[in-house]
Formats: structure tokens, sequence, C-alpha cells
């Protein structure tokens, strides 16, 4: 494996742990505090295990198209990581976080996103890909994983503020995710020319800060990542689609 994926589990800290069995209502504040465990026939270790993976959170982030899905189902097939799917993108997440979070509010995120039921975040259930998303065994939880293709923008800010986050940033050939976004009619208007929103997608980008569609938004994302990369050398990394499949 790449130095990527070589995260540190540290176990020394204490850890406050309880059942809960508090209402649905109550689920979200409590998770933040507790990190909140459905029923009561949870172990003691599993409320470890849940507690320390909020601590252990790997960001995977991309341009539409360029294989964040796939490298989500990678890390996916650990029985250790425990995936969550554009949790940003999310009803359940959507404006929890911004650039101005402080690090109370993203550890909070994390520790919610971790004990989350919501179906588009797992991707199972009624959600749309929900048939045709993998499902691997899993025992114990020891890190957290999510992948984004949108809200990018939030990502210097949480590498700045939040030590316990480690980040891949995957790159395509933009020829490819070009091709690639043309053809997927649920991101692509069919009465769209590629001609016309092949640099800047003003269509499908709509002026809004999230998107990271087109040429132009490709460039701006590559180079953030790399700035990244060269300000926290041990906790992000930059990986090319080609070199992996």
């Amino acid at each position: 494996g790449s130095e990527a994926v070589v995260l540190t589990h540290n176990c020394g800290a204490k850890l406050a742990f309880r059942y809960s069995t508090t209402s649905v209502n109550h689920r979200r504040a409590d998770a933040r505090r507790h990190c909140w465990l459905p029923t009561a026939a949870r172990t003691v270790r599993a409320a470890i295990r849940c507690m320390s993976a909020a601590k252990n959170i790997i960001a995977i982030h991309g341009a539409p198209r360029s294989g964040t899905s796939w490298l989500g189902q990678l890390f996916n097939s650990s029985p250790q990581v425990a995936y969550r799917y554009q949790p940003f993108f999310s009803y359940a997440f959507r404006g929890r976080i911004d650039t101005g979070s402080d690090v109370a509010s993203l550890r909070g995120f994390f520790a919610d996103l971790l004990a989350t039921e919501d179906e588009f975040v797992l991707q199972s259930g009624t959600a749309s890909m929900a048939s045709t998303t993998p499902r691997f065994a899993k025992s114990e939880i020891t890190h957290l994983a999510y992948k984004e293709v949108r809200f990018h923008h939030l990502l210097p800010h949480m590498m700045a503020i939040l030590p316990e986050l480690k980040a891949i940033g995957i790159v395509r050939d933009p020829r490819a995710v070009l091709a690639s976004w043309a053809k997927a009619p649920r991101e692509f208007d069919p009465t769209w020319k590629l001609a016309d929103e092949w640099r800047c997608a003003e269509r499908k980008n709509a002026g809004l800060e999230e998107n990271w569609y087109g040429f132009a938004r490709w460039k701006a994302l590559a180079e953030m990542f790399l700035r990244l990369q060269e300000l926290y050398p041990s906790r992000f990394r930059v990986v090319r689609y080609e070199e992996l499949v």
C-alpha cells in the first residue's frame, strides 16, 4: 500500500462511553457527544471503536467523473473502514460545515457521519444506487472514509484545522473526465453541446461554488490538490487515476 493509506490508530487516550436509549429526535446530539449506539447489544469495545474511528478520517476528493466512487469502494472493501458517500451533498448533512466551522463542529460532523443511518450517505434502502453498490463484510471499524465530488472549497479549511484528517486528491486526464461527463445523462443534459460546455460548464456549475464541472474547474482543483500536498506532505496525497487502473 501507498503512504496515503497507512494511517496510525491511536488508542492511548481514555475514552468515555455509554449505552444510549435516547429517542430518534435526540440521536444526532447524542452521537456528537457519545458516539450513539443504536442498541444495548453493542459491547463496550464497540463503543471505543466507534469513538476512535471518528479520529481516523480519510477524505477522498476529486472532480466529477474522476474515479472517486471506484477508489472509495477500494477503501470500503476493508472490513475496518466505515465508508460514506458524498455527505456534504446529502440532505442529511448539507450546510452543516462551511469555511468558518471550528474544530468542535467538524468533529461533531464526523461523529454524526460515522453513526448515520441516512440511506443516501450509506447508499442503501431506496437510494438511487443502492442496488448496484457492493456490500462488504465489516468487523472492527477503525477508520471513517468518505468520497466527495463537490464542495472541494471546504477541503483547505478542514486540512488546516483538523489534524486527524488525511486526504487523497484523485486526478484523471481532463479529456477522459469531459468525455465521461458528456456520456452521463444524469449530469450532462442531452440538449447541451460539449463544444459549448467543456471549458467552464456554466450551465452545470450554475455559478455555485460547490460545483466543479468543466476544464477550468478541473484545473483549479488540480492546483489546489498540489498546494495541499505541499502544505501537508504526511497527510495529503495526489494520485493519478491512470496509475491506479
